[in-house]
Formats: structure tokens, C-alpha cells, sequence
């Protein structure tokens, strides 16, 4: 097994916890240098020995109710643990959520994933927020990155290529395909900028473009960067 935790540096960030078997059973062990970030955003700041407190996790798409234990295993150091033994419409969630690391436990002892959820403190107490971290996810991530790597490293002297790459970007919500909408909303508010548009403005056969349409852009995209990444 791979590493289980590690510690980010964001606002409200508690740690970031890698998917492993326990995680399908029953719930998540704190490790002790994690404890008292937790115990933060928990009322009263504790867990009395040998009790719990009600918990809520939220994901992006599921939120449900656990608890935060300090269990009771006569130990010198607190043994904190995020429990849903039988929460079995969570547990259920998780194995579909992370079915990729599940589906390698199933299949092996040792195993190695790059699935994972940060945990954040939430602005109530007792709350936590789970941004999950699959295996598909992180793919996109992969051919998002090469995709852009390709935009950057092709050989266009004008602006053109960046209204196309920021059609892709979608403000955050990437997208791996675009069509023809896509690429002329993008370009249109792209060149709609002064500072943007020199280029259109230095060439006579677009000196024309605050008066163009759809129909416009569209020919510009596909004579420039569209035909170089083709």
C-alpha cells in the first residue's frame, strides 16, 4: 500500500486521506498529527474517552451522518476515528464513488491508487466537506494538461489560439469536446476586448469584425488554430 496520508496547504484544509480498504468497512483512522485539526471544527473541541459525537459529511453529490469516536483501546495516545460501520447506504456510495481502488482490493493484497478525497472543515462544527478524487477524474486532469501542453508548444504568431484553449477551459468546467457555439461565444468575447483585438485590427481581411457573425468566427478559427491542430 502506497502512502495514507498527506497534508496540503489550502484555507480550511484538514488533510488528504488515500483511498484504502478500511475506508469500504467501516470508516477512517486519524493518524494522532491529524487529530487536533479535526478536533477544530468539533463542538466543544473534544471527544470524551470511550464516546462519540454526531458528524456530517459532505461530497460534491452526497452528504450523510457519521460519527467522530475516541475509542477506548486503553492506550497512552488518543485513538480518534471517523465511524459509519452500519451506514450501509454510505459505505455503498463510497465502493461506487472509488470503484476503481475497490475493485484492485478486490483482486489484490497490495495495492497501489491514485484515488483519494481531501477532507475540509466546514464553516459549521461537526461538518466536513469531502472533495472526491477518483481515477477518471484525475485521467481528464491528465489529458486536459496534454492538451493544453499542445496548444502552447504550436506555432501560431496571432491571439487565435486563445479563444480556442479558453473554449475548452469553459470557466473551470472543462470541456474535452467543443462545436461550433463553443467556439464562436468564445471567440466573440475574446475579440469584444480592446486589448484583444490588434490583431483583427492590424489586417485588412479583419479590420471588419466588430460587424461579424457567427459565420466569421467560425472561418477564422478553422483557417488558424483549428487547421494547425488538426
Amino acid at each position: 500500500m502506497g502512502k495514507s496520508w498527506e497534508t496540503i496547504e489550502k484555507p480550511n484544509f484538514i488533510g488528504r486521506k488515500y483511498i484504502d480498504k478500511s475506508l469500504f468497512k467501516y470508516g477512517i483512522a486519524i493518524p494522532k498529527e491529524y487529530i487536533s485539526k479535526f478536533l477544530e471544527n468539533i463542538q466543544g473541541n473534544t471527544v470524551e474517552l470511550g464516546k462519540s459525537k454526531e458528524i456530517k459529511l459532505v461530497f460534491n453529490d452526497y452528504e450523510d451522518e457519521c460519527s467522530i469516536r475516541n475509542i477506548n483501546n486503553k492506550s497512552k495516545s488518543q485513538t480518534i476515528q471517523i465511524r459509519y460501520d452500519g451506514n450501509s447506504q454510505l459505505k455503498e456510495y463510497l465502493k461506487n464513488k472509488f470503484s476503481y481502488t475497490y475493485n484492485l482490493i478486490e483482486d489484490e493484497e497490495e495495492i497501489e491508487t491514485d484515488e483519494y478525497i481531501d477532507i475540509y472543515k466546514g464553516n459549521e462544527l461537526n461538518t466536513f466537506y469531502i472533495k472526491e478524487n477518483t481515477h477518471k477524474n484525475l485521467e481528464l486532469h491528465k489529458n486536459v494538461i496534454d492538451f493544453i501542453n499542445t496548444i502552447k508548444t504550436t506555432s501560431m504568431s496571432k491571439s487565435y489560439k486563445i479563444p480556442l484553449l479558453w473554449a475548452f477551459y469553459n470557466n473551470g468546467n472543462i470541456k474535452l469536446k467543443i462545436n461550433e457555439d463553443d467556439i464562436y461565444n468564445s471567440f466573440k468575447e475574446f475579440y469584444e476586448k480592446e486589448e484583444n483585438a490588434k490583431d483583427l485590427e492590424n489586417q485588412k481581411s479583419t479590420q471588419n469584425y466588430k460587424n461579424w457573425g457567427k459565420k466569421e468566427y467560425i472561418k477564422l478559427a478553422k483557417d488558424s488554430p483549428i487547421k494547425h491542430l488538426a
